[in-house]
């Protein structure tokens, strides 16, 4: 009684943890802001009936999102099971916007979430042979993993986290040209109506070339930028107010650079007129300078993700 036979069951399941930059519980692939996640831990569950009816979870497997925000859990069995997916330090919080039942649709948050910076949880899905989504209907990234076998491999169970770190400060009139907003002067009070733009170095290569904000400061000189994951970024006004063309040269100038000090001027400009732009920087989660609440747009980072996930 020795003469067994083993197979190796084909069923699998996967798809991407990605950032919901608008927190609508899709992933809108045009928005370079709601890229997958990498290296979030990831876990799959089963979910067995025991003798009384009640649900018992079994931990199977663990796993890491891959640079591109996509997981994979193969050669599995035919049953029930369920997706965790551990939330990032730069995005604490699940989609509002989350559907927790497994509707076979890609591209949608499939999970849920009790409190921010808790493990989100897809509700319960069933894996069986030849009755998985195939071809347009995993159509997001992460959907063809199970090409080799696409009937039996459901791509569409995705998480998604809503980015909480900020960016924000002052644009204002610096008449002595020393580089720091006096605000004891009433002349160097904000400027308002500056259109000021976000830029991200999205390939690592040191250049912020791709437009992923555009905020107008407000009647006191202040701009904001919230929802955003780590990386590097770059502030740039692309056209000074015609009142001060000019940006600040004066010693306590630093062109370019962010210090982490406020009511410094990080901008740097070729000519009066041209574009002025901040240095590239880079952005993590609790990570950034707590201002002092005085000074103007100090507090804007207080609301989301907190003080030290905004750089004001």
């Amino acid at each position: 009684m020795t003469i067994d036979f083993g197979f190796v069951p084909t069923l699998s399941v996967g798809s991407t943890v990605f950032y919901d930059q608008d927190n609508d519980g899709e992933q809108d692939e045009d928005n370079p802001l709601e890229a997958g996640i990498d290296s979030v831990a990831v876990v799959l569950v089963q979910v067995l009936e025991d003798v009384n009816g009640m649900d018992s979870l079994v931990v199977l497997d663990t796993t890491f999102t891959d640079e591109e925000g996509n997981y994979l859990f193969d050669s599995l069995s035919p049953g029930d099971y369920q997706i965790l997916a551990a939330a990032p330090e730069d995005a604490q919080t699940n989609s509002d916007g989350s559907t927790p039942a497994d509707d076979d649709v890609d591209g949608v948050d499939d999970a849920e979430q009790v409190m921010p910076g808790d493990t989100a949880s897809t509700g319960t899905f069933t894996l069986s042979v030849g009755d998985e989504p195939t071809g347009d209907e995993e159509d997001f990234q992460g959907g063809d993993q199970d090409e080799d076998n696409d009937g039996s491999g459901n791509m569409t169970i995705d998480v998604s986290f809503v980015p909480d770190l900020s960016i924000g400060s002052t644009v204002f009139y610096d008449p002595n040209d020393d580089g720091v907003q006096d605000l004891t002067d009433p002349l160097e009070g904000g400027i308002a109506g500056v259109v000021v733009e976000l830029y991200s170095d999205l390939d690592g290569d040191g250049v912020a070339e791709t437009l992923v904000g555009t905020d107008t400061t407000d009647a006191e000189g202040n701009y904001f930028f919230d929802m955003l994951p780590e990386g590097d970024y770059q502030v740039v006004i692309p056209t000074p107010d015609a009142s001060a063309p000019s940006s600040s040269t004066g010693t306590n100038e630093v062109a370019g650079n962010d210090t982490d000090t406020d009511l410094d001027d990080n901008g740097d400009q070729a000519n009066s007129g041209d574009q002025v732009s901040s240095n590239v920087f880079p952005l993590t989660a609790d990570n950034q300078p707590i201002e002092d609440a005085a000074n103007p747009g100090a507090s804007q980072d207080t609301i989301g993700g907190g003080d030290a996930d905004g750089n004001m």
